[in-house]
Protein backbone atom coordinates (compact mmCIF):
# COMPACT_ATOMS: atom_id res chain seq x y z
CA UNK A 1 0.00 0.00 0.00
CA UNK A 2 1.11 3.53 -0.76
CA UNK A 3 1.67 6.27 2.08
CA UNK A 4 -1.13 8.36 2.64
CA UNK A 5 0.83 11.56 2.95
CA UNK A 6 1.61 11.69 -0.68
CA UNK A 7 -0.13 13.13 -3.47
CA UNK A 8 -2.11 10.81 -5.74
CA UNK A 9 -0.29 12.13 -9.24
CA UNK A 10 3.10 10.89 -7.20
CA UNK A 11 2.30 7.20 -6.68
CA UNK A 12 1.21 7.02 -10.58
CA UNK A 13 4.91 8.74 -11.68
CA UNK A 14 6.47 6.04 -9.36
CA UNK A 15 4.54 3.40 -11.24
CA UNK A 16 5.46 4.68 -14.84
CA UNK A 17 8.88 4.77 -13.86
CA UNK A 18 8.66 1.07 -12.69
CA UNK A 19 7.13 0.07 -15.58
CA UNK A 20 9.53 2.12 -17.87
CA UNK A 21 12.08 0.11 -16.19
CA UNK A 22 10.25 -3.28 -16.73
CA UNK A 23 9.96 -2.44 -20.06
CA UNK A 24 13.70 -1.59 -20.81
CA UNK A 25 14.68 -4.63 -18.90
CA UNK A 26 12.42 -6.74 -20.78
CA UNK A 27 13.78 -5.54 -24.23
CA UNK A 28 17.51 -6.05 -23.13
CA UNK A 29 16.52 -9.28 -22.07
CA UNK A 30 15.16 -9.82 -25.71
CA UNK A 31 17.88 -8.35 -27.55
CA UNK A 32 20.46 -10.17 -25.30
CA UNK A 33 18.61 -14.00 -26.20
CA UNK A 34 18.28 -12.37 -30.00
CA UNK A 35 22.05 -11.98 -29.69
CA UNK A 36 21.69 -8.45 -30.91
CA UNK A 37 23.53 -5.74 -29.34
CA UNK A 38 23.64 -1.96 -30.34
CA UNK A 39 26.64 -2.55 -32.42
CA UNK A 40 24.67 -4.69 -34.29
CA UNK A 41 21.48 -2.32 -35.33
CA UNK A 42 25.01 -0.30 -36.35
CA UNK A 43 25.22 0.19 -40.37
CA UNK A 44 29.34 -0.78 -39.29
CA UNK A 45 28.16 -3.73 -37.90
CA UNK A 46 25.48 -4.72 -41.19
CA UNK A 47 28.09 -3.82 -43.77
CA UNK A 48 31.17 -3.97 -41.90
CA UNK A 49 33.73 -1.02 -41.68
CA UNK A 50 34.73 0.92 -44.76
CA UNK A 51 37.30 -0.58 -47.33
CA UNK A 52 40.59 1.48 -46.52
CA UNK A 53 39.92 0.19 -42.77
CA UNK A 54 39.78 -3.67 -43.21
CA UNK A 55 42.43 -5.45 -42.05
CA UNK A 56 43.04 -8.74 -41.65
CA UNK A 57 43.40 -10.28 -38.06
CA UNK A 58 47.01 -11.24 -37.46
CA UNK A 59 48.39 -13.29 -34.74
CA UNK A 60 51.81 -13.78 -34.12
CA UNK A 61 53.34 -16.73 -33.38
CA UNK A 62 53.24 -20.77 -34.33
CA UNK A 63 50.71 -21.78 -31.89
CA UNK A 64 48.92 -18.81 -31.79
CA UNK A 65 46.85 -20.10 -34.55
CA UNK A 66 43.57 -20.97 -32.49
CA UNK A 67 41.88 -22.45 -36.16
CA UNK A 68 39.49 -20.33 -37.27
CA UNK A 69 42.61 -18.70 -39.60
CA UNK A 70 45.62 -20.28 -41.11
CA UNK A 71 48.59 -18.70 -40.55
CA UNK A 72 50.08 -16.00 -43.00
CA UNK A 73 52.74 -18.22 -45.06
CA UNK A 74 56.26 -16.61 -45.08
CA UNK A 75 55.98 -13.64 -47.70
CA UNK A 76 58.44 -13.15 -50.61
CA UNK A 77 60.55 -10.22 -49.85
CA UNK A 78 59.34 -6.92 -51.68
CA UNK A 79 62.01 -4.92 -53.78
CA UNK A 80 62.46 -3.06 -50.83
CA UNK A 81 63.16 -5.57 -48.41
CA UNK A 82 66.71 -8.04 -47.99
CA UNK A 83 67.47 -10.43 -50.78
CA UNK A 84 69.45 -13.47 -49.89
CA UNK A 85 72.63 -12.36 -48.18
CA UNK A 86 74.59 -13.09 -44.51
CA UNK A 87 75.28 -11.27 -41.63
CA UNK A 88 77.86 -11.16 -38.99
CA UNK A 89 79.68 -12.79 -37.70
CA UNK A 90 77.78 -10.41 -35.23
CA UNK A 91 76.77 -10.17 -31.70
CA UNK A 92 73.29 -10.64 -30.71
CA UNK A 93 71.31 -7.61 -29.88
CA UNK A 94 67.98 -8.71 -27.79
CA UNK A 95 66.33 -12.30 -27.85
CA UNK A 96 62.93 -11.55 -28.65
CA UNK A 97 61.68 -15.07 -27.64
CA UNK A 98 62.77 -18.83 -28.31
CA UNK A 99 62.70 -18.14 -32.44
CA UNK A 100 63.53 -14.60 -32.94
CA UNK A 101 67.01 -12.50 -32.52
CA UNK A 102 68.09 -9.53 -33.21
CA UNK A 103 71.42 -8.71 -35.11
CA UNK A 104 71.69 -4.90 -34.57
CA UNK A 105 68.35 -3.36 -36.15
CA UNK A 106 67.85 -6.70 -38.42
CA UNK A 107 65.57 -8.58 -36.11
CA UNK A 108 65.73 -12.48 -37.36
CA UNK A 109 63.11 -15.40 -37.38
CA UNK A 110 64.94 -18.62 -37.43
CA UNK A 111 64.01 -20.92 -40.31
CA UNK A 112 63.69 -24.14 -39.23
CA UNK A 113 62.67 -23.12 -35.44
CA UNK A 114 58.86 -23.51 -33.60
CA UNK A 115 58.76 -22.74 -29.76
CA UNK A 116 56.22 -22.19 -27.65
CA UNK A 117 54.50 -18.73 -27.25
CA UNK A 118 55.71 -15.73 -24.12
CA UNK A 119 53.40 -15.66 -21.94
CA UNK A 120 53.44 -20.13 -21.12
CA UNK A 121 56.36 -21.41 -19.16
CA UNK A 122 57.40 -23.25 -22.59
CA UNK A 123 58.06 -19.65 -23.95
CA UNK A 124 59.96 -18.65 -20.89
CA UNK A 125 62.36 -21.52 -21.26
CA UNK A 126 62.78 -21.09 -25.16
CA UNK A 127 63.58 -17.54 -24.27
CA UNK A 128 66.35 -18.26 -21.20
CA UNK A 129 67.82 -21.44 -23.34
CA UNK A 130 68.11 -18.84 -26.64
CA UNK A 131 69.73 -15.97 -24.58
CA UNK A 132 72.01 -18.88 -23.12
CA UNK A 133 73.31 -20.61 -25.91
CA UNK A 134 73.49 -16.64 -27.90
CA UNK A 135 75.29 -14.67 -24.61
CA UNK A 136 79.15 -13.59 -25.69
CA UNK A 137 78.63 -15.41 -28.92
CA UNK A 138 78.79 -13.70 -32.48
CA UNK A 139 76.66 -15.93 -34.93
CA UNK A 140 76.94 -15.55 -38.76
CA UNK A 141 73.68 -15.77 -40.07
CA UNK A 142 72.38 -16.39 -43.60
CA UNK A 143 68.53 -14.43 -44.84
CA UNK A 144 66.82 -16.35 -46.95
CA UNK A 145 64.92 -13.34 -48.38
CA UNK A 146 62.25 -13.96 -46.84
CA UNK A 147 59.96 -11.99 -44.28
CA UNK A 148 57.71 -12.70 -41.90
CA UNK A 149 56.12 -9.95 -40.10
CA UNK A 150 58.52 -7.39 -39.29
CA UNK A 151 61.39 -10.01 -39.45
CA UNK A 152 63.96 -11.32 -41.81
CA UNK A 153 63.50 -15.62 -42.15
CA UNK A 154 67.03 -16.69 -41.68
CA UNK A 155 69.42 -20.19 -40.74
CA UNK A 156 72.42 -18.99 -37.93
CA UNK A 157 75.19 -20.83 -36.75
CA UNK A 158 77.00 -20.75 -33.47
CA UNK A 159 80.95 -19.71 -34.26
CA UNK A 160 82.27 -23.62 -33.65
CA UNK A 161 79.86 -23.82 -36.72
CA UNK A 162 76.58 -25.54 -35.18
CA UNK A 163 73.26 -24.50 -36.36
CA UNK A 164 71.88 -22.39 -33.82
CA UNK A 165 68.36 -23.77 -34.52
CA UNK A 166 69.27 -27.51 -34.46
CA UNK A 167 71.09 -26.77 -30.89
CA UNK A 168 67.40 -25.43 -29.49
CA UNK A 169 65.41 -28.60 -30.86
CA UNK A 170 68.89 -31.35 -29.64
CA UNK A 171 67.93 -29.89 -25.88
CA UNK A 172 63.92 -30.33 -26.47
CA UNK A 173 63.52 -26.94 -26.02
CA UNK A 174 61.65 -26.46 -29.29
CA UNK A 175 60.38 -28.15 -32.28
CA UNK A 176 61.76 -28.54 -35.81
CA UNK A 177 59.69 -26.32 -38.55
CA UNK A 178 58.93 -27.84 -41.86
Amino acid sequence: MAPRNLPPWALSRRRKQRLCLLRRGLMMVLVVAAGLTPLAWSSVARDGPPQAERLPRVLNGGQAWGGFEAPPAATPPSASSATARTLGPAAVTHVRDGDTIELGADALRLATLDCAELGTAEGARAKARMEALVRGARLTCRLTGEVSYDRQIASCQLPGGRDLAAAMIADGTCRARL
